[in-house]
């Protein structure tokens, strides 16, 4: 029996492009008992694709960083010290990593590598089960592996920072969740949960993206009730949402026990997008923010001004939040630029100013905090993540977004989560920008991946049904030879 990798009550045969199994190529429409979406496990089971897919992903991520030493920064020795009370200015989850490592550079490189390319094999064979026809999962399984073999992302796994734990939970998560909505069981759930809960210790400003999960699953399982939906259906997304719940506020309660991050990044907030704009700057003082005392407005001033810091730890998060739900033009117009960058002019590259390597990119960070070699060719790269460079990304986003309201009713709920990614990454690019100044791509980095992964698997969702939308083409009738030898 043909198992259906959508969870598709009938199947129909039009030749061996079916997961997991070859079936005749008869053309006829076969009904079968539906006994439910298979499991990823046992789908993987069944593709003979499998095993050579899981070489490949490990072999190019240890190839990429093969060699090449850990590189540590200043902030790296906040990692080695590990503390679950929330007390200490790293959460908890990069410096269990590396306690659990042992004390050696190539070890730690290879093992972020390793752990890397697990992950990025995960979700592969998560995106692939979505589909029925054997060429578009193994096309997209593909992709996905490559996507993680780029080198902005592989370049991570020789920092000691927390990019490649970070990378490797994003695209996790997406995998639990896109089999969740494949396969809506308890343990699938629990799997959701299972990949979420380290996820949101490993830096602050993956919280608004996780609350808006959240909120967003409330609000499917409420309408599914309304809806009278079965049991069994809802409630493994009653599972996520009060896990996402129990999780999200204990995030919440964690971080909050140390906000030395939060107010430094307030301080440089003030320094480098308020004080510059006179206009901006009277409407804070308005609001109550002093000034520093010695008249000085460069950051080591507001930084060591005690009457300015009382202000931040008091009322700094509250006003700025404030400040932009007053300016909403401010506030979603302004990060564009940095999500998007551009090319420099000649007046903004030396000597005219100060020599900068790349402009801002928050979608395609080009910064080399670690090292690692090309493992793609080059035109494969520079499509699915070139540094620097958005063309690629912003093409498919918008020929993907035409194309979906063009086949909008021909989309099932495989879809919910492609779409959900790309605007909780977009909240997650917001709330990175306006949290902080500095390192904006490395920032972004996360979401930057985690669109990439929604388009592939959007278009993958969309060759399908323009494939299923072509009339099924009858099967040529053999007849039987005859004496004189044609027929």
């Amino acid at each position: 029996m043909g198992v259906d990798g959508a969870g598709g009550a009938e199947l129909d045969v039009a030749g061996p492009d079916l997961p997991g199994v070859d079936l005749p190529p008869t053309g006829e429409r076969v009904g079968v008992a539906d006994p439910g979406p298979a499991s990823l496990p046992s789908l993987v089971r069944s593709w003979w694709w499998s095993l050579p897919l899981v070489l490949l992903g490990i072999s190019l991520r240890i190839i990429a960083v093969l060699g090449v030493r850990l590189y540590r920064y200043f902030d790296s020795a906040e990692y080695e010290k590990l503390d679950f009370s929330g007390r200490w200015r790293r959460p908890w989850a990069t410096p269990l990593l590396y306690k659990i490592l042992p004390d050696d550079g190539a070890v730690v490189v290879l093992a972020q590598a390793f752990i890397g390319a697990l992950c990025w094999i995960v979700l592969a064979f998560a995106v692939a089960a979505l589909f029925r026809r054997r060429s578009i999962q193994v096309a997209s399984a593909l992709t996905v592996v490559a996507l993680g073999c780029t080198a902005p992302i592989t370049n991570w796994d020789s920092t000691m920072l927390s990019e490649p734990l970070a990378l490797s939970l994003t695209v996790l998560v997406v995998a639990a969740w896109l089999n969740l909505v494949r396969r809506p069981t308890v343990p699938a759930a629990f799997g959701v949960l299972l990949a979420t809960f380290p996820w949101l210790f490993v830096r602050q400003s993956l919280m608004p993206p996780a609350w808006l999960a959240f909120a967003f699953v409330a609000v499917a399982v409420v309408v599914m009730a309304v809806r009278r939906s079965s049991r069994a259906v809802v409630l493994p997304y009653a599972v996520v949402t009060v896990g996402l719940l129990v999780s999200c506020v204990l995030a919440t309660i964690s971080y909050s026990r140390n906000t030395e991050i939060l107010h430094h990044n307030i301080t440089t907030v003030v320094v480098d997008r308020v004080v510059p704009h006179e206009d901006v700057l009277d409407w804070f003082e308005a609001q109550g923010m002093p000034l520093p005392a010695n008249g000085k407005l460069a950051f080591e001033s507001f930084d060591k001004d005690p009457v300015f810091q009382a202000w931040v730890a008091e009322s700094g998060s509250s006003v700025y939040a404030r400040f932009l739900l007053d300016h909403p033009w401010y506030a979603v117009s302004k990060p564009i630029p940095d999500f998007l960058g551009a090319n420099r002019s000649w007046l903004e590259l030396p000597p005219f100013t100060e020599p900068k390597a790349q402009p801002v990119s928050m979608l395609a960070s080009a910064d080399p905090y670690g090292s690692s070699r090309s493992v793609l060719p080059g035109p494969v790269e520079e499509i699915l993540f070139q540094g620097g460079a958005v063309g690629s990304l912003v093409f498919a986003l918008v020929v993907v977004s035409g194309w979906a309201l063009v086949r909008f009713r021909s989309l099932d709920e495989r879809s919910l989560v492609p779409v959900a990614t790309v605007a909780l990454s977009v909240v997650a690019l917001y709330a990175a920008w306006h949290g902080a100044t500095a390192e904006l791509p490395r920032l972004g980095l996360p979401a930057a991946v985690a669109i990439r992964v929604a388009v592939i698997v959007l278009v993958g969702l969309l060759v399908e049904v323009e494939l299923d939308r072509r009339p099924q083409q009858p099967a040529p009738h053999r007849s039987s030879p005859t004496s004189g030898g044609t027929a």
